[in-house]
Parts: structure tokens; C-alpha cells; sequence
């Protein structure tokens, strides 16, 4: 019997929860064990160490974990470490999750049974911080849902959204990894000034939060969406002339990958895992070379056939991923410890 460590249920959707809900919507025979209500980040904490292995105490089977920790006394478990991002960039983390993180993760990547991760670069840095062997973690590539590839605009977003010129596109957060600060003061105003025309929308945190961190008149071509309803993504994604994504590090990556989907031209940073998901489907561009950024958004928009060409491998880079593989892979992998 396969349980699963279903506090993702109760959580807000993010990446590593849109993992675990892709990767369970299509397994078989699991028991999925998720909180009876929402809680704070220490009351989740509580219930993943301590109800878990209670609940599971006289039960045989093993227990997957896929959002980054699990149980420590959970012995037979196997657990999806997504990246290394708390050792890498720890200032994105809260004081006390990031010593918590970097205490847990070392001694649960040793005790449990295996580990499984996103990309070969996350595999190499999880052996690199706890000395592991090779063998005792897979690599387990994220997928695409069929609704990015759909060529249909699903929603009137420039109505619900106020977007009315053409734009460039980004999903991001206000964690420092995502760079967008480079983005917004150093790359923007010197495409903005060669293309007045063109806007920016940044989507993936609240206006609010947003606002806070930029300054409070920021131009008018740049639009702060906040957070979007997932159903809104593919269309956004299809409407822009280019996405964006200057992360300085990714265990996986998926809104380029989502964007390659949607058939949008994707300029992505060149660091951490981010490769191994564009290919060469999109341009790859250092994320701290501003002027390199700037130079790769005005190659794109000054050339329509180099942009035709990049939609049409986009869309096939991205048909190389597929929830559906992802899943029977880590079905066949967790059947091993079952």
C-alpha cells in the first residue's frame, strides 16, 4: 500500500504543491492522508512529524512524501526533495524555516528508504550536501498538462486584466531567487525605451506585497497582476509576445515550461536546472547580465521569423514532458518499497 503525505491539500497553490496534485490525480491505489483543516506553517509542521507516523503506526505499506520533508520517524518512506534552495539561497526563507530545513533535510535524505527530485542539477547538489550515493536518489522530470498546449484563449484576459497593448510576460514571487528586481529597474526601462509599445505584466504574488517591495509609481507599462486563477495561466501565457524568466536558481522550472506549451517564445536565465528544461527551445541568457537581456528581448521582437521558429520548437521541447510518464515513473518507483 502507497500513503501519501497529503498536507499539499490544505495548502495554498504553489509550485511544489501543483506537483503533488498533477503527480496524485493520476496514481492508482494510494491513500492520500491530508489534514482535516488549513494550518499555520508550525501547525503543519506538527501534524507531517508527529500525526503521520501515529496514523501509520501498526499500518504496512510506505509512505510518500513529495513536498520537500516528511516525518523523521517515518523510516519506510520515500520523499521528493524538489531542490537544495535552503542551502543555495537560504535568504529566502524565514529565520526559523531555514534552520529547520537545513537541520531536517540531511538526516530525513539519509534515513529514508529513497529520495526522488526534479532535475539531474538538483540530484547533483542533494549528494553534494548530505554524501549520499547516486543510486539512492531518481530523477523524476515534471510534466506539462494538456490545457497549456489547447490554442484557444480559455478567458477575455485582456478584460478581466486591463492588458490592452502587447506584452511580455513573467510568473514570479518576491523571493530573491526570482530576480525581478534586476528585472524591473535594469532590463525593462532599456527594452521600454526601444519598444514604448510593448508592456510588462508580472503575475505569481499579490499586488500588495508587490508594492511594497517596488517602488509605489512604477511606470504604466508595467502591470502587477497578483495572483491569477490557474485557469487564466494558459491564456496569459498564449497572449504574451514573450516570457520571461530571469531566476537566478530552479530546481525544476515549470512556467517556462508551461509557456514552451502555450507556443510563446521563452528567454530563461542559464542557471541551475533551468537548461535541462528549456534545451534548445528557447534563449538562455546569464541572469546577471542585464545588458545580455536586454539584447536577447530586442533580437526577438525585431525578428519575426527567429520568433516563428522558437514558438514551433517551443511547443515541441515541451511535449517531452508529460505528467502522465511522471507519474507512472514514480508509481514504479514507489511499487519497489511498497
Amino acid at each position: 500500500m502507497v500513503f501519501v503525505n497529503g498536507k499539499f491539500v490544505r495548502q495554498r497553490m504553489t509550485g511544489v504543491q501543483r506537483v503533488a496534485k498533477e503527480l496524485t490525480s493520476r496514481m492508482v491505489d494510494i491513500c492520500v492522508l491530508s489534514p482535516k483543516k488549513t494550518y499555520g506553517k508550525v501547525g503543519f509542521l506538527i501534524w507531517e512529524q508527529f500525526f503521520i507516523p501515529l496514523k501509520l503506526l501498526f499500518s504496512k505499506g510506505v509512505l510518500w512524501s513529495p513536498c520537500n520533508t516528511g516525518p523523521l520517524l517515518k523510516k519506510n518512506q520515500v520523499v521528493t526533495v524538489h531542490d537544495a534552495a535552503v542551502f543555495d539561497c537560504p535568504e529566502g526563507f524565514s529565520f526559523f524555516f531555514k534552520h529547520w530545513y537545513r537541520w531536517l533535510l540531511p538526516k530525513l535524505i539519509k534515513r529514508v528508504r529513497h529520495v526522488m527530485t526534479d532535475s539531474q542539477f538538483s540530484k547533483n547538489r542533494l549528494i553534494e550536501i548530505t554524501g549520499v550515493n547516486s543510486d539512492h536518489i531518481s530523477v523524476v522530470s515534471c510534466g506539462v498538462d494538456e490545457k497549456f498546449f489547447i490554442e484557444e484563449f480559455a478567458v477575455d484576459f485582456k478584460k478581466k486584466y486591463g492588458i490592452n497593448t502587447p506584452y511580455l510576460f513573467v510568473v514570479g514571487s518576491l523571493d530573491p531567487r526570482k530576480n525581478l528586481k534586476r528585472l524591473v529597474y535594469e532590463i525593462w526601462p532599456s527594452v521600454s525605451e526601444r519598444y514604448p509599445d510593448y508592456n510588462l505584466v508580472i503575475a505569481g504574488a499579490s499586488g500588495g506585497a508587490f508594492k511594497i517591495v517596488f517602488d509605489k509609481d512604477l511606470p504604466q507599462d508595467i502591470h502587477l497582476l497578483g495572483y491569477v486563477d490557474d485557469e487564466d495561466l494558459p491564456s496569459l501565457y498564449r497572449g504574451s509576445e514573450i516570457f520571461l524568466f530571469p531566476s537566478l536558481y530552479e530546481g525544476f522550472g515549470l512556467p517556462p515550461l508551461e509557456a514552451m506549451a502555450s507556443g510563446t517564445v521563452v528567454i530563461s536565465s542559464n542557471s541551475a536546472s533551468l537548461p535541462e528544461v528549456v534545451g534548445d527551445a528557447g534563449v538562455l541568457v546569464d541572469p546577471l547580465d542585464s545588458d545580455g537581456w536586454v539584447t536577447a528581448v530586442c533580437n526577438i521582437l525585431s525578428s519575426p521569423e527567429e520568433k516563428r521558429v522558437l514558438e514551433v520548437r517551443a511547443v515541441e521541447r515541451a511535449r517531452v514532458f508529460s505528467w502522465d510518464n511522471a507519474a507512472l515513473e514514480v508509481q514504479k518507483l514507489l511499487k519497489v518499497y511498497s
